[in-house]
């Protein structure tokens, strides 16, 4: 049976009409997800972009008529498969603005990124998605963990 607490209740506002929704903790009995269900851009302010960092393993793919548009190279172990390219991390995409979070192409992103929401209830009315991830799973991290995340970062 599945718990669900609401973190965060959003409203639509004139600015952003759908960008109502809710963050929600949700516990099925052997994980707990982190699910925005909510816009986009209502989830950035907390998500901070995850979906377009740090992802290891994860590639936006560009289809032909893509390639003129955006900056890609060729997918490592896909030869002949185009994909965004990524920032010098490796990880963060080329067009996630750093300091805001926010996609610099987001009205005109590819169409790998404008079929994905990752949580199940996420921007619902958007026809254009046509998959929907089940939210972010959360694991324990050890302090020492964290430390090491934070110093490979610069924070120490």
């Amino acid at each position: 049976m599945e718990t669900r607490t609401i973190l965060k209740k959003l409203r639509s506002t004139v600015q952003r009409p759908t960008g109502g929704g809710e963050i929600d903790l949700v516990w099925d009995g052997a994980f707990i997800r982190l699910e925005f269900n909510c816009s986009c851009l209502s989830a950035l302010p907390f998500c901070k972009g995850a979906c377009c960092r740090q992802r290891s393993g994860y590639a936006v793919e560009l289809e032909e008529d893509e390639l003129e548009k955006f900056e890609h190279k060729e997918h490592p172990h896909r030869p002949g498969v185009q994909i965004l390219r990524t920032k010098e991390n490796g990880l963060d995409c080329i067009y996630l603005d750093g300091k805001t979070s926010m996609c610099t192409v987001h009205r005109d992103k590819p169409r790998m990124c404008q079929q994905w929401h990752c949580s199940p209830g996420g921007e619902k009315q958007d026809e254009k998605i046509l998959r929907r991830d089940a939210g972010w799973l959360l694991m324990p991290m050890r302090r020492e963990e964290a430390e090491l995340v934070q110093i490979n970062l610069g924070g120490k």
